[in-house]
């Protein structure tokens, strides 16, 4: 067996997310099917996390366990001629066993785009267009409590009877305002469920001055589920970077 490091990027608008789900369109089913019929047997795409429907990626990683040793420029050429025009392969390499695409990342960064000026017709598949006035500054104020280490129960809807410990740190969140956009970087290991979307939701709701600048604040130090009930669309969220060794 050969264990494989793929590199890809997607365009989320036509999938269901990731992960395998019957009768969808899911980027796992779609790489699993393609690789099956270049490999001749049945194998398994092990990815370096879940993205939510309709969320996009420049850098998204998995490893898979072929039997056909072609190398590593033939297997990139061969996926993508088996895939289809929303994936493409950037990268192919031949990893030892001890690697893996989820278990072995140190870091993830998410980019939020906003789109706040004219609407650009070519950009709705991975620009979010919000139709009224953002106050960026207080964007960049309140996203400074997302950094460290912190509770996210109140940003997430991961059950806490499924993951009781739901402490997670942020290294990075900044906010960038440009004449036509706000585009929002959140950077750290490991995320909840929704725990990007309902971080930037709240951002925005705090740009639409439906909540104070303190509110971010409030809700991870009351640590409850429901107080925050901001979600962002997925449109607009991309997995921008995935790092590891």
């Amino acid at each position: 067996m050969v264990r494989l490091k793929v590199t890809i990027s997607f365009l989320g608008l036509n999938f269901e997310g990731w992960q395998k789900i019957k009768g969808k369109r899911t980027v796992q089913d779609t790489l699993e099917q393609a690789i099956a019929y270049i490999d001749c047997s049945d194998i398994s795409v092990v990815g370096c996390g879940r993205t939510d429907k309709h969320v996009s990626a420049d850098h998204y990683v998995f490893h898979v366990d072929v039997t056909k040793d072609l190398g590593e420029a033939q297997w990139l050429k061969a996926i993508n001629a088996r895939c289809p025009n929303d994936i493409h392969v950037s990268e192919v390499r031949v990893v030892d066993d001890s690697f893996h695409a989820r278990f072995s990342v140190k870091k993830k960064r998410y980019v939020y785009t906003i789109r706040t000026g004219n609407y650009q017709v070519k950009n709705i598949a991975h620009e979010y267009y919000h139709r009224y006035p953002l106050d960026g500054q207080k964007m960049i104020e309140a996203a400074k409590s997302f950094v460290g280490t912190h509770d996210f129960t109140g940003f997430n809807v991961t059950p806490k009877k499924l993951k009781e410990n739901q402490i997670r740190t942020i290294d990075e969140c900044h906010v960038s305002v440009s004449e036509d956009t706000i585009v929002i970087s959140v950077l750290g290991k490991a995320f909840l469920q929704y725990q990007v979307r309902m971080m930037v939701g709240v951002l925005i709701a705090i740009g639409s001055n439906q909540e104070d600048v303190d509110f971010i604040d409030q809700v991870l130090t009351q640590k409850q589920k429901g107080i925050s009930r901001f979600k962002a669309e997925a449109i607009g969220l991309t997995l921008k970077e995935v790092f590891y060794d």
